[in-house]
């Protein structure tokens, strides 16, 4: 039996504890997503486009241990599966696809973290502020630019 967190990994003829585990992690996946909508639907009313950004940032990040956790708790059951039942059995091979499907997923959240979290640090630059405050001043200045020909 392997220990991952809060997960106890038991690969046997009983796999409940596994498949408890890992709905687990499911389900406060989905509160985590859940509250990312909530929080989401409160900041596009009031908030910049900054602040939606470190929000979903923030929500990111808790999917992402989350789907870390999963991924360690498969590849325990896997690597486990495999030594009690063998690389070839069916239960190893249907953990091997959800462990490569829960790998694929934690990799898109990864890429799409970095993704956001270099949004964030160009929005946050000093110059690209000045650049959003000044953009209304250059379309001030270009119509009346306009009206003088």
């Amino acid at each position: 039996m392997s220990d991952i967190g809060n997960l106890h990994v038991r690969v046997g003829l009983d796999s409940t504890g596994f498949r408890q585990g890992v709905s687990q992690i499911n389900q406060e996946m989905r509160r985590v997503q859940s509250e990312f909508k909530a929080a989401s639907s409160e900041v596009g009313k009031h908030g910049s486009e900054l602040d939606k950004l470190k929000t979903k940032s923030h929500a990111l990040t808790q999917q992402k241990e989350l789907q870390r956790q999963k991924v360690a708790a498969l590849e325990a059951a896997h690597k486990q599966s495999i030594e009690v039942k063998g690389a070839d059995a069916k239960a190893t091979v249907d953990l091997e696809i959800q462990l490569n499907k829960a790998k694929a997923a934690l990799s898109g959240m990864d890429q799409e973290l970095t993704s956001i979290n270099q949004k964030i640090a160009t929005q946050s630059s000093t110059w690209y502020q000045l650049g959003e405050r000044l953009a209304p001043i250059g379309k001030s200045m270009e119509e009346i630019g306009g009206k003088m020909q």
